[in-house]
């Protein structure tokens, strides 16, 4: 059931204002209005009617109300006497919806890396505990940049890029132009940035692959559409055909269809804090979050410093492996052992004391979608059979 007003005052408007927990400022700009004009509400009460466009507006965020934003709406509106009514919509399927692509990029570099680590600043350790230093790169308007260089000759380059999209299948269709463009765009600056610190051109190779996480912001869906949204965002490419043209995909248009049905992918887990707190949803292709407005949220932060180590250790073990398969015993950097790669192993995957449920669930949805595990015991034990 949805709140219906029958008419807009500046009574319903401040309710409205305080169920959201917005400043004059804030609902002003929401709206494209004078803080002015809102001040005014709260004075004229009932008595101030809201023009029709405005009441439009209006309409348009009551739908967009979170449960816990809705309930409190409703109360205030029966607190203050208000006339409403509840009405049975179908759920919203498409419309206009925010977010913020994390792109991570990994490259093994070999020995190159060292140069790379002696002009970078420390950073934090993530989850993994592993050394690594970091640079901030130059945007070009478009991305947000950071190299992550790790002392096992590993570098994983985090992109951010906002967007702003009319359905899931635009960030599909996005999507798989922006791997091509980005991983080109990796190799370009890291290549630079080598050049400049050895004083000669070295060898950077194709990134192999991108891992995307997608944190959404302001969002059309209901809440019994946005499970079926998240996990649509964590795999777009269903929405999509690449057989033609794996840079320039072509709309299945089943999008309406599959978030109408709660459409689920099998392989998919969720790391969900509790229907009025933040959801995720990981996969093997992807990552989609969407943070609760308040205290209660994991810090997308945190997502960022799993997918790090996770990326890095997956193209490390990727290169011990590839030895592996060519006939070669796996090698590390001089001052490493499988020991040092069982001991990162069991950091990535167990959790910790002072984590919170949020964090376990999200640790367990992103190294269980991963293949990661096995990945490393394979590659640790083949080392310590060749040391």
């Amino acid at each position: 059931m949805s709140i219906r007003i029958r008419r807009w005052t500046g009574r319903e408007a401040m309710c409205l204002k305080e169920a959201l927990r917005m400043t004059n400022l804030e609902l002003a700009e929401r709206l494209g209005m004078s803080p002015t004009s809102v001040k005014n509400w709260r004075r004229g009460g009932e008595n101030l009617a809201c023009k029709t466009s405005t009441s439009q507006l209006l309409d348009r965020m009551v739908d967009r109300l979170s449960p816990v934003e809705e309930e409190a709406f409703r109360g205030l509106l029966i607190e203050h006497g208000a006339e409403f009514e509840l009405v049975d919509l179908p759920p919203t399927l498409v419309g206009e919806f925010s977010l913020t692509s994390h792109q991570f990029i990994p490259l093994h570099l070999g020995p190159t890396a060292d140069a790379l680590r002696a002009a970078a600043a420390p950073s934090p350790p993530g989850p993994a505990g592993l050394d690594r230093r970091m640079l901030r790169l130059a945007t070009d308007g478009s991305r947000d940049g950071t190299l992550y260089v790790y002392d096992f000759h590993v570098a994983v380059l985090h992109i951010r890029q906002p967007l702003r999209l009319d359905s899931v299948t635009d960030l599909a269709l996005w999507r798989y132009p922006s791997y091509l463009a980005n991983r080109a765009w990796a190799q370009q600056v890291v290549s630079v940035l080598v050049t400049g610190l050895l004083g000669e051109a070295a060898g950077v190779p194709v990134p192999d692959y991108v891992l995307s996480l997608y944190e959404l912001h302001q969002h059309p869906w209901k809440d019994e559409v946005l499970d079926a949204a998240l996990q649509l965002l964590a795999t777009p490419g269903v929405l999509v055909d690449r057989s033609a043209d794996e840079a320039n995909p072509s709309p299945l248009g089943v999008e309406e269809d599959r978030l109408s049905t709660g459409w689920r992918d099998g392989e998919a887990v969720t790391f969900s804090g509790g229907r009025e707190m933040s959801r995720g949803v990981a996969s093997w292709s992807g990552v989609a979050y969407h943070p609760a407005p308040d205290e209660r949220a994991l810090p997308v932060g945190s997502i960022v410093a799993m997918e790090l180590d996770t990326q890095a250790l997956w193209a490390l073990s990727a290169h011990l492996l590839g030895q592996i398969e060519a006939g070669s015993d796996p090698t590390l950097p001089g001052h490493l052992d499988w020991r040092w790669l069982r001991g990162a192993q069991f950091r990535l995957t167990a959790a910790r004391p002072t984590e919170t449920v949020h964090d376990r669930l999200m640790r367990a949805a992103i190294i269980g979608t991963s293949d990661l595990p096995q990945r490393l015991q394979g590659a640790w034990t083949a080392l310590k059979e060749s040391s």
